[in-house]
């Protein structure tokens, strides 16, 4: 039925401002003959030395750590992870861990244990996220009763980063664009909201708002390995300048280790032309392969 004006006129329908957006090309793939190309521009890179400089060689000896089986990792899980929890690793869990690895002696560190427990926990947060899915009314419902975020992660064993994203997706901040935007001006949100996103946070390391601290991390460590190489005299070129060289050539880049060798290196007798550097713990974890 129609709907009728009170001076007993149609409404006339409002016409719909088009606003779809443009949509960008999707980047071009890469053909097997120039993947195969560039493999052999990289093996020339390696040849155009700094001027001045001579390729040299370099034979490292590297004491690793004692090796970790998968019986390690799988005993030190159960250590480590606790059911709703996905924030810092506090010190009772220190604390557990130190106590597991004397008794048991096992052969990881400390360091190793928390680095695992983060990817353990990135690897559950994305099993899980379906929880947030399928009981995301209900989880909206009871936030409204005034239930707080983390309650309601810890409830469905999410993380709370992730079912505060839910939530506010329900609210009338509307489009997904608008929830990324107050994420990254928390100032605009209600108070309420603004308390909320505090609390997750601080309790949350695998889904956080913001990654500065993550990428941050991860620049110090490769600059520790940049040092390193340095001081043995070690010839390299840096991820971001095959970046450069590669998008003039190709309009992008596709194969950009972190440092791409120059010299000849062996090290524990294999040959090592690149080096990608992980500020991390490489376990048996789907996340980290």
């Amino acid at each position: 039925i129609n709907a009728i004006h009170f001076n007993g006129q149609t409404p006339k329908k409002k016409k719909r401002r088009n606003r779809t957006k443009e949509k960008k090309p999707r980047p071009r793939k890469f053909t097997k003959e120039e993947k195969e190309e560039i493999k052999v521009i990289l093996r020339e890179r390696r040849n155009d030395m700094p001027f001045g400089k001579k390729k040299k060689s370099f034979d490292l000896i590297w004491n690793s750590s004692p090796p970790i089986s998968q019986n390690d990792e799988k005993n030190m899980a159960l250590q480590v992870v606790d059911d709703g929890d996905y924030g810092p690793t506090n010190d009772t869990v220190k604390t557990r861990i130190l106590e597991f690895i004397e008794s048991f002696s096992s052969p990881m560190t400390l360091f190793q244990a928390i680095s695992l427990r983060e990817a353990l926990l990135r690897q559950k947060s994305m099993n899980r996220h379906h929880e947030i899915t399928k009981n995301k009314e209900e989880i909206f419902k009871e936030y409204k009763a005034g239930k707080s975020i983390i309650d309601l992660a810890r409830n469905i064993d999410c993380a709370p980063c992730n079912v505060f994203r839910s939530v506010l997706r329900q609210m009338d901040l509307g489009k997904r664009n608008r929830v990324k935007t107050h994420l990254r001006h928390p100032e605009r949100l209600f108070e309420r909201e603004q308390e909320e996103f505090k609390a997750v946070s601080e309790r949350d390391i695998v889904a956080r708002f913001d990654q500065t601290e993550s990428l941050q991390l991860g620049n110090a460590f490769e600059d520790v390995i940049s040092e390193f190489l340095e001081e043995k005299g070690i010839n390299f070129v840096r991820q971001n300048q095959l970046v450069e060289e590669q998008k003039e050539e190709f309009g992008k880049a596709f194969s950009t280790p972190d440092f791409l060798l120059l010299d000849e290196l062996t090290i524990n007798g294999k040959r090592v032309t690149w080096i990608d550097g992980k500020a991390f713990y490489g376990g048996d974890v789907p996340y980290v392969k």
